[in-house]
This record gives C-alpha cells, structure tokens and sequence, in this order.
C-alpha cells in the first residue's frame, strides 16, 4: 500500500453509486489517532444515506462511508493518553461525529477517528466480530439494557431476527429474560427456531397471550410500533430501534390507559461496545457474519440494497 495514496469507498452524492477513489492518507490531528483498517462491517445506514433518505447526516460531499471499523492504531496525534501505536481498536459508532456519517469512515484503508471513541479489542475478539460490535452490537446492547432496562425474568419481545434483532436477542437471554421472536421472514424465522432457545411467532400481534412487559422493535414497519402497543402488557417499555417506515399510526387512548413508555433507542456510550465486547470474548454472544473482500464493499451494499445479505457483512483486509 502506498501510504500517500490509499483506496476509499465515497458517497458522492444521493442517488449515487458508492465510488472507489484514492485519497491522501490521513494524519492524526490533536486527540485522534490512525487506524489500519482491517475489518469494517456494511449497515443499512449506509444504504440510507446512498439513497438519499438519510443523506442530511453527511457533511461533506465526496465522504468516505463506513461506521463500523476495527484495525490496529498506526498513529497518534498530541494529547491522546491510553492509545499507543500496535493497539487493537474498535471505533465506538456514537453521535455526530461517528465515523462514515459525520466524518471520512472505515470503507478506506486507513482513517483518523476519535481517541475518546475507541475500545480495546479483548485478544479473543476478531476484528470482524470487533467491527460490528461499533454499531450492531452497541445499538442492540443499548436497547436491552440502557433504554429496555431488562431484567432476569422479564418476558421480552423482539420483533425482526435480523442483523441487530439476532444479536438483541441473544444479550437479552444471557440477561435471564425469556425471549420471543417475531419475524415474518420464514428463512429468518427458521434460524430463530433452529437453536430451542426462542419462542417464535409470525406477527407481532401473536404476541398477545405471552404477556411481554418489553418489546423492541427491530423493524420499524410502523404497523409494528402499533402492534406492539396492542398486545404489550400495563406499564410495559417498547423500545424502538428500527425505522423501516418514518412514521406509524398508533392507539393512543390504549397507550395512555395502559401506561406505556415508548422509548427511542441508540448508542450513547463507548461503554455498550466495551460490554458487547465483553460478551464476545465469554462466548456469551454469537455474530453471524459474511466476510467479503474490501473490493467487494461496493457490490455488499447493492446486495443489502435488494435485501439479499444475509447475517452480517464484513469488508476484512489484510
């Protein structure tokens, strides 16, 4: 690689294929450090943001894309403390700032990101598991325990066993809560099933007899969120994470009557990547991911364009 002149994936403007360009290699400014880019996971974030419908997040026009890195550090600017050059990092996906939306991310063979943001990958964790941990992980660890507060013995629902529902589903167990899955998907209702641990249903509303006291929606299809309220038992907490659909028509006189919180739901916190982490590293949480090569980037975000990926996808480089 020469190191004047690395490979970027870049968003050049909605509507817009993403772009292979070469760039100048970044330097550390104060607080930042460089990481060699060896694993970085593809998320429908990025979709929404080459489609348009999430394009407002972006900054600058050409950006490089990517919120879901882990390498190794490479460089350190002044005045960072705890970050040394060989450290293998993960790049906590959080607020504005997140790399690949607010600045140039991990589809690149290098990237300058925050030192406050990174977390120490445990020697047992792959960078590929590490990579979307940042994101997929944190967000579905946040939702069970910073805004589900769930507890051992709570009856939870998840509604979608996708990418982040699987995961969500998995911290929940290792919590002691008992899990049910909604999932029209009948492959992913499958892989559901497969493993004894769940108890799976179609639809949303056939949660009703199970009396759940937590439900997050992974899906966001708006006739969720309204499904959820229908059949969540008195004071429950609905979670939303998902955002298939911006808007939902919802009962309201059912929510007051029965006291709901509904909560949005999203990475506050490098503490969430350090637990999901964690949870790796004792074999207490499973990813399920497809590696594909950093030239493939391009084609992995048309396949989650047609709803073709399955598991997670993860752009590795040597």
């Amino acid at each position: 690689m020469d190191n004047n002149n690395i490979r970027s994936w870049q968003y050049v403007g909605a509507g817009e294929k993403l772009t292979l360009n070469r760039v100048p290699s970044p330097t550390p400014a104060a607080g930042e450090v460089v990481v060699d880019v060896k694993a970085s996971g593809l998320c429908h974030t990025m979709v929404g943001i080459l489609d348009g419908s999430l394009s407002f997040l972006v900054p600058a026009i050409p950006q490089t894309l990517g919120d879901e890195l882990a390498g190794c550090v490479v460089a350190v600017g002044a005045d960072v403390d705890g970050v040394k050059i060989g450290d293998r990092v993960a790049n906590a996906a959080i607020g504005p700032e997140t790399a690949g939306v607010g600045r140039d991310g991990g589809f690149a063979e290098m990237v300058a990101v925050r030192a406050d943001r990174v977390v120490h990958i445990p020697d047992a964790v792959s960078f590929s598991a590490a990579a979307v941990a940042t994101d997929a992980g944190a967000t579905s660890y946040s939702a069970v325990h910073i805004d589900g507060r769930v507890q051992p013995g709570d009856r939870v629902g998840i509604i979608g066993y996708g990418g982040l529902g699987s995961i969500a589903a998995q911290i929940a167990l290792s919590a002691g809560a008992k899990v049910l899955i909604a999932e029209t998907n009948a492959e992913a209702r499958q892989q559901a099933r497969s493993g004894g641990r769940y108890t799976v249903v179609d639809d949303v509303l056939q949660f009703a007899d199970h009396r759940l006291n937590v439900i997050m929606d992974f899906a966001g299809a708006g006739s969720t969120t309204a499904g959820a309220i229908e059949v969540i038992e008195p004071y429950g907490r609905i979670v939303q994470v998902g955002t298939g659909k911006p808007t939902a028509e919802i009962n309201i006189p059912l929510l007051i009557a029965k006291h709901l919180t509904i909560t949005g739901s999203s990475v506050d916190s490098p503490d969430a990547l350090r637990k999901v982490l964690d949870l790796i590293a004792d074999d207490k949480l499973t990813l399920n991911l497809t590696e594909i090569s950093f030239d493939e980037i391009g084609d992995g975000i048309a396949r989650l364009e047609r709803g073709e990926a399955r598991g997670r996808q993860v752009a590795v480089q040597p």
